[in-house]
């Protein structure tokens, strides 16, 4: 396995140069680019040499470091440390590379990250942490104060069961976030709780995500594309992308057991542009649940669709017929038509019944109900009425109003009598 160092300089610094000769065997220096490269056969051990060329980038790969306590190289521009069975990096160990941007220490057995293991990476853009063994990142391991121009986290396939709510603090540059193949069950606390006001790109897929939970993502204001493939939520509920209204643009939900969406967990999506929610357990959906506005890709395939009234929109948009016509995009209902191609299914099995009969059967129902409310009322009257009457014949001392009689006098003048 290799070693390459490649050095760039600023025009304010003299042209580097490739020393004469290099101080370890395998190692070799290429003068048009100034990169070393070294092998694992190099003989400088489980420790990084302090004697190699004071460099601007340097990549170590394939050697048994174990355990990183300290860079002694402070001019780097970039570092990378992949494939070199690194278990600890002890806290401070990054203090001397104040202009160090890019950090890459991917591949290693690391366990263990503290507030103070990024300490003194000032200008520290892109961190590649991929396939290591973290578990868990606690509260403020990542915190803009220390690292204040960082864009770029990739911890892909690391293991992460649990991130604490504070773990990406303040980090007001950070725009690309990737969290993908791990073990989360939940989407992490920070996106509603801690404010990541430029991340744009977040990608979650292959955790074992069950709930996007009511929380929604409050504190991304700028997230435009967001990855939940593969998966394990069931449904979507109206407010579970609340804060992403107006910047989403990108929503990734295929391959998940989604059964069921919230009416209007779409439609609020205005600048929508990208919906997959293809190999899912979806039967039906209606075409104002989505925002089509800007909506311009809708991928649908391999789920169980019932080819009926209710879905008819899918054969009437150009938008789904463009990007599903070549996948598995089938009926699994009626059974006349299962496995079927939807966009070959006759237009007359997605026709709906007359309104007409809906209507009439509305107005005989609400006709119906009103007649049996007046039959109710009339003799619940009849019944109080007959009730007050056999009341005053069976009392002996009759009440002033029921002793009084209406009669006409010789003149036709109405008159009361006891």
């Amino acid at each position: 396995m290799l070693v390459t160092i490649t050095l760039v300089w600023h025009f304010s610094q003299a042209t580097p140069k490739c020393p004469p000769v290099m101080p370890y065997v395998n190692c070799t220096c290429d003068e048009e680019t100034f990169s070393v490269k070294c092998t694992n056969e190099s003989t400088f051990g489980n420790t990084l040499p302090v004697d190699l060329p004071d460099s601007i980038v340097m990549t170590f790969i394939g050697h048994n470091f174990e355990f990183i306590n300290h860079i002694p190289y402070p001019n780097l521009n970039a570092l990378h440390l992949d494939n070199n069975n690194i278990k600890v990096i002890n806290n401070f160990a990054f203090r001397n590379l104040s202009n160090l941007a890019t950090l890459s220490i991917a591949n290693n057995p690391i366990s263990l990250l503290t507030p103070r293991t990024f300490r003194g990476l000032v200008r520290l853009e892109v961190l590649t942490m991929e396939n290591t063994q973290l578990f868990k990142i606690d509260n403020y391991v990542f915190v803009g104060k220390h690292l204040p121009k960082l864009e770029i986290v990739k911890l892909a396939n690391c293991s992460i069961y649990d991130i604490k709510p504070h773990a990406f603090h303040m980090l007001e540059n950070l725009a690309l976030l990737n969290l993908s193949n791990n073990n989360l069950k939940l989407v992490p606390e920070f996106a509603s709780t801690d404010f990541l006001g430029e991340l744009s790109h977040l990608d979650l897929s292959k955790n074992g995500i069950t709930s996007l939970g009511q929380s929604g993502f409050e504190n991304l204001p700028n997230l435009q594309n967001l990855f939940l493939s593969h998966n394990k939520i069931h449904k979507i509920y109206n407010h579970d992308f609340k804060g992403l209204d107006k910047t989403l643009v990108t929503l990734d939900l295929d391959h998940n057991h989604l059964n069921e969406t919230g009416p209007t967990a779409f439609i609020r999506l205005t600048s929508l542009a990208s919906l997959d929610i293809s190999n899912n357990d979806l039967k039906q959906l209606i075409w104002e649940e989505f925002p089509w506005d800007n909506l311009v890709k809708v991928l649908l395939h391999d789920n169980p669709w019932t080819c009926d009234c209710e879905n008819s929109w899918m054969i009437e948009s150009e938008t789904i017929k463009v990007h599903n016509k070549h996948s598995n995009f089938t009926c699994a209902a009626p059974h006349k038509y299962q496995n079927k191609p939807v966009l070959e299914v006759p237009p007359s099995a997605f026709a709906c019944p007359p309104r007409t009969h809906k209507w009439t059967t509305t107005v005989v129902l609400v006709m119906g109900v009103a007649m049996s409310l007046s039959l109710a009322v009339i003799g619940a009257f009849s019944l109080c009425k007959c009730i007050r009457k056999r009341k005053g014949s069976d009392s002996g001392n009759s009440t002033p109003t029921s002793a009084y009689k209406r009669v006409h006098d010789d003149q036709g003048e109405l008159i009361l009598r006891t």
